[in-house]
Parts: structure tokens; C-alpha cells; sequence
């Protein structure tokens, strides 16, 4: 074999390997913005249920208009990813809803909570928001101040339960 041949056939392997590389890049792309549409369209999920499910006695209008102002964040980055005009409309939606919600004058009513299966509920979505809101703060999207006062309000109990826990302890000793 000549030193041309060898040198060509070098090229032509070098070639392949390099489009298998192209296309598993091309491929590892694909795959990371499916992730990243999948973890929005959670996140919308998740943000939509705190809207509709928490109680109403724990949605603060600035809360709630926060929780807006998220989604519709949620759906700005969407856009980016995958353009579509389902999603174009869902925005637009959301923009109407949060309008209403601005313009009204409705005072919130408190929701009876009876049911020990709802409690356990309510509890398990205060969690969930207060993990959302920890995650938030550390993707600065509230600020601290704010989270601290939401973790307070969704949390009531905790001071009759410090209390209880202190007169346990006191009455141990007595």
C-alpha cells in the first residue's frame, strides 16, 4: 500500500468518527432540551397546584400574584424551548386570569377543613410549597424576606406546638 492510500483511508475513518461524535452531540442536545421541557411543564403542574388546591386562609394576594408572575415565567422559557401556539394561548390565558385576579376586590374566605385525609393533603402540598419556595430563593426568583413570611403563614401550628413542647419539658422537671 502507498503512503496515499494509507493516508486516505486514514481521512475517511477520521471522518466517520467524527459524524458518529457529531451525532451523538446532536443527540445528547435533543435529549437535554426534551429534559428541560419535561422539568417546565412540572413545574407548571406543581405551580398550578398550589393556585387551585391551597386553601384560600393561606393565599396572600401578593402570593398568589407571585405564583402568576411564575408561571407565566414558566411559560416565557417554554416558549423559547418549543414555540407553539397551544402554549402562546395557555399564556395568554393565564395573562387574563391574573388580570381578573388583580381588578377583583373578592375577599378571601376561609375554606373549613374537616376531612383528616384533606389535612394530611394540605400538609403534604404546605411541603411541597415550601420546598418550592427554598428552591426559589436559590434560583432568586423572591426574595428571602418573602420567603420567610410565606414559611410563617403556612405554618401555624408550629408555634402551639413549640409551646406544647416547652410545657412537656416543663412539667418533666416539675
Amino acid at each position: 500500500m502507498t503512503a496515499v492510500t494509507i493516508t486516505v483511508l486514514l481521512l475517511v475513518i477520521g471522518g466517520f468518527i467524527a459524524f458518529a461524535i457529531f451525532l451523538q452531540l446532536k443527540e445528547q442536545a435533543r435529549l437535554e432540551k426534551l429534559r428541560k421541557v419535561a422539568t417546565l411543564n412540572n413545574q407548571l403542574r406543581q405551580v398550578r397546584r398550589y393556585l387551585d388546591e391551597m386553601p384560600p386562609q393561606y393565599q396572600p394576594k401578593d402570593m398568589k400574584l407571585w405564583l402568576f408572575s411564575r408561571m407565566i415565567a414558566i411559560y416565557d422559557q417554554l416558549l423559547v424551548l418549543q414555540p407553539d401556539i397551544t402554549l402562546t394561548r395557555r399564556r395568554e390565558h393565564l395573562l387574563e386570569e391574573m388580570a381578573e385576579f388583580q381588578e377583583s376586590k373578592q375577599k378571601r374566605r376561609a375554606k373549613p377543613m374537616n376531612d383528616e385525609l384533606m389535612i394530611i393533603e394540605i400538609r403534604r402540598l404546605f411541603e411541597s410549597f415550601k420546598s418550592f419556595l427554598i428552591a426559589s430563593q436559590k434560583e432568586k426568583t423572591i426574595d428571602p424576606d418573602v420567603v420567610h413570611r410565606y414559611s410563617k403563614l403556612l405554618n401555624p401550628e408550629f408555634k402551639s406546638e413549640v409551646r406544647h413542647f416547652h410545657f412537656k419539658q416543663l412539667s418533666t422537671f416539675l
